[in-house]
Order: structure tokens, then C-alpha cells, then sequence
């Protein structure tokens, strides 16, 4: 299969599992992934991480990881919209 826009499949595979995540942590991640989905255009995602958020352990890092880009492949495969909101807080 060839792809019109090799740089933007190439972008998202790379994002299945983070090297920013391991490196740097959740939030940076979590930032380059949105903010690189606003910028390809499919989505414009809107990102609020409490202030007091603090760095969870690896495991939970990469469940949360993972549970936000699975809600964004389901906004952007099923529900049409061009639009979504994240806010990372612990309760």
C-alpha cells in the first residue's frame, strides 16, 4: 500500500510507543502526540494537565499513554468530529 503522505504514517507509527515517554515522561509525550495531531490537521486537541500533576509510575505512564491515543483513534474513526479535549488531573 503506498501513502500519499509517507511523513504522516511514519509519524504515527513511530508514536505507538514513545521514546519521549521512557526519556522524558507522560506529559511530553503526551504533548508531541497531540500536538502533533493538531498539526497533520485531523484533530485539534486540546490539552490541560493540572499543575499538580506529578509523574506516575512507568506502568501507569504507559496505560494512560495508551488509553488517550486509543480515545483519539476512536474520535478520529468514528465520531466524525474535528475537535477534542484531554485534561490529565489526579483525583
Amino acid at each position: 500500500m503506498c501513502s500519499r503522505n509517507p511523513q504522516r504514517y511514519s509519524y504515527r507509527f513511530l508514536l505507538l510507543r514513545s521514546s519521549l515517554l521512557d526519556e522524558s515522561g507522560l506529559l511530553p509525550a503526551l504533548r508531541e502526540y497531540t500536538e502533533g495531531l493538531s498539526t497533520e490537521g485531523d484533530i485539534k486537541v486540546q490539552l490541560v494537565i493540572d499543575d499538580d500533576f506529578e509523574r506516575p509510575p512507568a506502568a501507569l505512564e504507559t496505560a494512560i499513554f495508551r488509553i488517550v491515543r486509543e480515545c483519539l483513534t476512536n474520535v478520529h474513526r468514528h465520531s466524525g468530529s474535528k475537535t477534542a479535549a484531554i485534561r490529565i488531573f489526579r483525583s
